[in-house]
């Protein structure tokens, strides 16, 4: 995945796990195993959290792209907005926004 792709991904999931005003414990580690395994460094991944944070970019990801890049994308902010146990009406409405 390409560095602006990884970064495309990583606000799209900073999107969902914000969506519901905050971002708990567990969506945090899974934010933070996320910008590992897109090789974002942890300065850069904060500073795409701060931009989603200041409302720099749309609340819901426009749709495109390759259908299963979608479904991975959409896998992904699942896992994030569910990694508390809970999935809040807020996040639910990001979520079918994407699909």
């Amino acid at each position: 995945m390409g560095k602006s792709n990884a970064e495309c991904l990583y606000k799209r999931l900073c999107i969902a796990a914000a969506a519901d005003g905050r971002v708990g414990v567990r969506e945090r580690s899974v934010l933070d195993r996320a910008a590992h395994a897109l090789n974002l460094p942890g300065d850069r991944a904060r500073a795409l959290e701060e931009e989603v944070a200041a409302g720099l970019l749309p609340l819901v990801p426009e749709p495109g792209g390759d259908p299963g890049e979608r479904l991975e994308e959409l896998m992904s902010m699942i896992r994030v907005v569910a990694a508390d146990g809970q999935v809040a009406p807020e996040a639910r409405e990001v979520l079918d926004r994407f699909v």
